[in-house]
This record gives C-alpha cells, sequence and structure tokens, in this order.
C-alpha cells in the first residue's frame, strides 16, 4: 500500500511539456584581448544564468582588429611649413578678415595693406595650443594638415591605407551637417588650421614603436589578413573537456569571414543554470584587437529550483522543433522585417532602431542577416581641380594634397589600388606621373562592404529579455 501512495505520488508530479513560449533564441559570448603576442594563452569564462538552461548547438567567432599603426610623414624640403614670423602674426590675433581663413584651402602669404580689417593678410589663425616653437623634442614650424603632399607619405602607407586619427578628426574637419534622417547633408571640410609638426612627424633620431600609433594625426591601417588561434573549452559543471587538445580556428570552425559555414555541433550542448564554461585561446598571429568567440542555441526557461529529472525531461521536450500550431498554411505567409541603421563610420558610436510588429497577425523568425550599402563617394574632392593641374596630360601623384581628397575618403582611410601599383609607382619607388584619365581610379576607399565590422544586441521589448549575454 505505501508502494501505490508513492506511485501515486510519483504520477503526480509529472509535468506538462514546457510551452513554446519558455523557450527563446540566446547567444553566450566570450571576449580576448589579444596583444599579438604568439604563444600567449588568454582565458574567459562564460557564466550561464540562473534563470534556465541554455543549449548550444553551433559556435563562432570574429576579430576586431586594431589595425592603426604608427605614420610619421616624411617631410621633404619643399613642403608648405609655416615660418616663425607667419606664426607670430597668427598668434598676435592679426588675421585677415577675421574668419581664420581665406576659404580656398590655400596659404596665402604676409602683405602690407591686406584685405580685411587687419590691414595685413596672413595664414589662417591656428588653434593656440598647436602653435609651438621649435626645440630639441620638437621639429621647427608648423604644419597646415591640409597641405600635406602625397609624396610626403611613407610608401609603405600609400599601399596599405591610411587615415586621419579618428581621435582628432572633429580637430581636423568641420562638423558634418545632420539630416532628421541621420544623412550628413555637407561634406565635412578642412578647418584650415595649424599644428605642431611635432603632431605629424617623429623628431629625428627618435626611438618609437611602429605598431603604437601614438598621438600622431595620421594613421597607417594594417591589411586584413587570416585569424589564427588555437583554442580549448573545458565545461566546468561535469569537469570534461571538449577537445583533447587546443584545436586551430580554420580547422575546427572556419574563416572569421564567413568563407567556410561557422561550426554546427554535432550534438547540441545542455549547460545547466549557474554552470560555467571556460574558453583558452591561445595566440597564434602578430595581430592586436579583441577576439569574439560565441556559443549559438537556446535558453529553456526553466528555473534553477526544478529537480534534474524535470529539467532534463524539459530538455527531450525543447529538442523537437516547436511548431505553429494548428494554423491553416493559407494563413502563413513568408514575411520580412528590416530595419536601418545609419552609421557615421566612426568607432564607439551607439545606434539604436526598433522594429515594431504589425497587428495583424504574430511573426516568427527563423533568421537573420545583413547588408552594408555604401554610399559611391569618390576619393577625390575636386577631380577636375586635380585633372586641371595635368602637364603634357599626366598627373603629378606626388605633388597631390591631403585637401584634394575628400573628407569622408580621409577619415575611412584611402589607399592606392592593388591593381594600379604598377602604374602609381616608378621601378625605383618613386612616384610617378599618371595619365589624366587614370587619377581617379588611382586611390580607393577602405570603406568596404566585405570589411564592415560592429557589435550588435537584441532585446525583445516585449517581454524585456536580452538574446545575448
Amino acid at each position: 500500500m505505501p508502494v501505490a501512495r508513492r506511485a501515486s505520488r510519483a504520477a503526480g508530479t509529472s509535468r506538462p511539456p514546457l510551452a513554446p513560449g519558455a523557450i527563446i533564441p540566446f547567444d553566450y559570448a566570450a571576449r580576448f584581448e589579444l596583444r599579438g603576442e604568439p604563444g600567449r594563452v588568454a582565458e574567459s569564462v562564460i557564466t550561464v544564468s540562473p534563470e534556465g538552461v541554455f543549449v548550444a548547438v553551433a559556435i563562432g567567432y570574429g576579430f576586431d582588429e586594431d589595425r592603426a599603426r604608427r605614420l610619421s610623414v616624411q617631410r621633404s624640403e619643399e613642403s608648405d611649413t609655416a615660418s616663425e614670423f607667419e606664426v607670430e602674426i597668427a598668434r598676435s590675433g592679426i588675421a585677415s578678415g577675421g574668419n581664420g581663413g581665406n576659404g580656398s584651402g590655400r596659404s596665402s602669404s604676409p602683405s602690407a595693406g591686406g584685405g580685411g580689417g587687419g590691414g595685413m593678410a596672413t595664414l589662417p589663425a591656428p588653434r593656440i595650443r598647436f602653435a609651438m616653437r621649435a626645440s630639441p623634442t620638437v621639429t621647427s614650424g608648423v604644419v597646415n594638415p591640409a597641405l600635406i603632399k602625397v609624396a610626403d607619405i611613407p610608401r609603405a602607407s600609400l599601399i596599405d591605407g591610411f587615415r586621419v586619427n579618428p581621435r582628432f578628426q572633429d580637430e581636423v574637419f568641420t562638423d558634418p551637417q545632420i539630416a532628421p534622417s541621420g544623412v550628413a547633408t555637407l561634406e565635412r571640410e578642412f578647418r584650415q588650421e595649424y599644428v605642431a609638426e611635432a603632431r605629424i612627424s617623429d623628431a629625428v633620431g627618435l626611438q618609437v614603436d611602429e605598431d603604437d600609433p601614438g598621438p600622431l594625426l595620421l594613421q597607417r591601417l594594417q591589411r586584413h589578413g587570416d585569424v589564427s588561434f588555437l583554442f580549448s573549452i573545458i565545461d566546468s559543471g561535469t569537469g570534461r573537456e571538449l577537445q583533447d587538445q587546443p584545436t586551430h580556428n580554420l580547422a575546427s570552425l572556419g574563416k572569421a569571414d564567413g568563407g567556410r559555414p561557422f561550426r554546427r555541433l554535432a550534438q547540441p550542448l545542455t549547460f545547466l543554470p549557474r554552470s560555467t564554461v571556460r574558453i583558452q585561446v591561445i595566440e597564434r598571429m602578430a595581430r592586436r584587437g579583441s577576439l569574439h568567440l560565441v556559443l549559438f542555441g537556446y535558453k529553456l526557461l526553466a528555473t534553477s529550483s526544478c529537480p534534474e529529472p524535470v529539467i532534463r525531461a524539459a530538455l527531450a521536450a525543447a529538442a523537437k522543433p516547436p511548431r505553429l500550431g494548428q494554423i491553416p498554411s493559407a494563413r502563413v505567409i513568408p514575411f520580412d522585417y528590416v530595419v536601418r541603421v545609419p552609421l557615421m563610420g566612426r568607432a564607439g558610436n551607439v545606434v539604436a532602431s526598433e522594429i515594431p510588429v504589425d497587428a495583424e497577425g504574430g511573426f516568427v523568425a527563423t533568421s537573420i542577416g545583413y547588408g552594408l550599402d555604401v554610399d559611391d563617394r569618390p576619393v577625390l574632392r575636386d577631380l577636375a581641380d586635380v585633372r586641371s593641374r595635368a602637364t603634357q596630360g599626366q598627373v603629378d601623384l606626388g605633388r597631390l594634397r591631403l585637401d584634394d581628397f575628400a573628407a569622408d575618403a580621409l577619415c575611412d582611410g584611402i589607399r592606392i589600388d592593388p591593381a594600379l601599383l604598377r602604374i602609381a609607382f616608378q621601378p625605383g619607388g618613386a612616384l610617378a606621373p599618371v595619365p589624366v584619365e587614370l587619377i581617379d581610379r588611382i586611390f580607393q576607399s577602405l570603406n568596404r562592404p566585405e570589411h564592415v565590422s560592429f557589435r550588435y544586441t537584441i532585446a525583445d521589448t516585449g517581454t524585456g529579455r536580452d538574446l545575448q549575454n
């Protein structure tokens, strides 16, 4: 008789399978800061939240590389540099017209009886904190960044690519005019203000780290390359290792750019609430940046106080894909929701948007994707002006200046088209005169759809739940 009571009580404790609403897609991510030191071991821990069981079905990764490197402008004797006399005039506040420049982007020499209220025409007034006298540690003179010539840029930077340091873009360029739609309505221009030459060039004989961009106005951008690392995963809850030895990312997961599919696990992995997953990464490349390793799956919203057999039973029910119920197929139609996010090209900029689901019916999302629509903007600011300087049908690349390029292109980064390197350089390495018909194709922007990099989060505001940790 007691056995029968125990049997009836056990039967009474059986619970119906959880509703499909108790299962939500969820991703757990681990972040590693790589220093570019091959052999260095980095470690991170993923802690499963107590609100439910996590089932991982796939694993992938992405690498947010820090590509900025040092770029010291190699000033030549012919480079335009303001003299000490001109700087002193600008510092004293005697400037023509009081508008801080002549508006054309070209320098003007001091002359008696010049236009404006000051009676003397000078160079645009600099920001005083940058107008520095020569000293043993600071190169002589000040420089207008707009007047830096392409010939002053190191050859490696022209080939790999260079940009204006994002930290100082607001000091070099004017502010863009942003419409309510989030689209810039006015192109940015150089401020035509002078900076100390030490802000663009390293002092002669100064020992510097070429991998450290430092406080210079320009940066060289390292080329994109394949990501290489070894990794191992340990389920701390069970104490089991998921590999017999650290595995190479290319052999196990595929390329970081999605050229090969990320790995789908042969058997979904189950992690109980409050369990931890320890991941170790061994660096195999001399590249710096943030490595993100993600476990894709879903979360079973069962409280951690449930007995383990109940959770196991719920997991067995969750292994079957949820159905839409007894909805006639005629009332189910394919549908996509799209959200548009305007990107400003500034690292760290946060943009938010939302998708309202209409009231005519529920929506079931089965996958997610993205695409980048890059504005086809020219790299050269005024192509006709550049072509007008041609001599005998050729344009001297070395005499082009930074103010000949669009400000947005300099912020994103530019380089010489790899397919046209033989045309842009002479056999000795010097810049070559280029036919005027090709001048608009020599340089290309580094803002390319295949190199887009961003971080995202998705939140279901209807339930108040985040879909990533």
